[in-house]
């Protein structure tokens, strides 16, 4: 299996007595300490003396992670599920961040990658890169994750290679980047469909929504970076 190598970072502040405020960032690790890349972890990091806490097994080819807003789990997707040979459909590791241990793994679609989970901690929303295709001949989706029960409550069908996910603070849109379709996929949360399709510059890959919702910003490889 050829390696992707990527490194995406969450930082979250856990908050309570001074003496006991700590903030954390944890680290996807594509390939672990597994140089065949047959096995993903998670790097757990004290920012304040930056080392490491500890590494936390994951799935096959972790690639993004977020967590809740109250601190209390951490969501990792895993592009190839626990099969090596990614020849299966994509998890999501759920980690309990005050034990550090995996609580559930949840089944969602082919090569999900990026992942963002709304502001009220209730859904996350996981792309899957090749939706239920695994030859990713057909479009792209997103599963949406009930966060309470760790169940897949719907998935809804976007672009092709679609990639991130950011949310608008209201957690009432979603945007997605559709890499081979050179366009973001609008979705209304309130329903969990789309409710719009905006073409972009070429494999639009990354995207972020200002702090007041009003703006997504969206790099591309034609070296623009777009705004919607």
């Amino acid at each position: 299996m050829a390696a992707v190598i990527a490194v995406e970072i969450f930082v979250h502040q856990f908050c309570g007595p001074v003496a006991a405020q700590q903030t954390i960032a944890y680290v996807v690790n594509q390939c672990g300490d597994d140089q065949s890349c047959e096995s993903g972890s998670v790097s757990v990091i004290d920012t304040a003396s930056n080392v490491v806490l500890a590494t936390i097994p994951v799935g096959v080819a972790p690639a993004d992670v977020a967590t809740t807003p109250d601190g209390a789990f951490a969501y990792v997707t895993n592009q190839c599920g626990a099969d090596a040979s990614c020849n299966s459909p994509g998890t999501v590791s759920v980690i309990q961040t005050a034990s550090r241990t995996i609580a559930t793994t949840v089944s969602v679609g082919w090569s999900p990658f990026g992942m963002a989970i709304a502001a009220d901690g209730a859904r996350a929303y996981v792309v899957n890169g090749c939706g239920a295709d695994p030859s990713c001949g057909s479009a792209g989706s997103v599963s949406v994750v009930n966060t309470a029960t760790n169940t897949v409550t719907t998935s809804i069908a976007v672009g092709f290679l679609p990639a991130n996910v950011a949310l608008t603070p209201s957690g009432l849109t979603a945007y997605v980047t559709n890499f081979a379709s050179d366009t973001v996929s609008v979705i209304d949360t309130t329903t969990d469909s789309v409710s719009a399709t905006v073409a972009v510059d070429r494999y639009p890959f990354g995207i972020a929504v200002t702090q007041d919702g009003t703006l997504a910003w969206i790099p591309t490889a034609e070296k623009f970076l777009t705004q919607i």
